[in-house]
């Protein structure tokens, strides 16, 4: 019987390939995404940590505080909106 072994990845590594996917996919680096706004936290460093969802899935998403001074009109909750940005990951919270 062949025995097979198996290559183990750190979290680090991991991270890594995910993000490195990411960044190959020229359509999720300049993408709009529609959705309705599930939550909304203005954070005290002047980022903004939201989630926009539909029925069938979430994504978390975040508006850094340079972004976040030129939005005219701050959304709610249940808000439907367009979001556009580029997905990635933060490699350091793996999100």
């Amino acid at each position: 019987m062949r025995e097979f072994q198996k290559t183990f990845l750190t979290v680090s590594e991991v991270n890594a390939r995910v993000e490195g996917l990411l960044v190959a996919d020229s359509l999720l680096q300049n993408c709009v995404v529609r959705g309705e706004i599930l939550e909304l936290k203005r954070h005290t460093s002047g980022h903004v940590y939201f989630t926009v969802g539909d029925a069938g899935s979430r994504l978390a998403a975040v508006l850094f505080r340079g972004d976040a001074v030129h939005v005219p009109q701050w959304p709610q909750v249940g808000d439907d909106v367009l979001v556009e940005g580029r997905i990635g990951v933060s490699a350091a919270r793996g999100t």
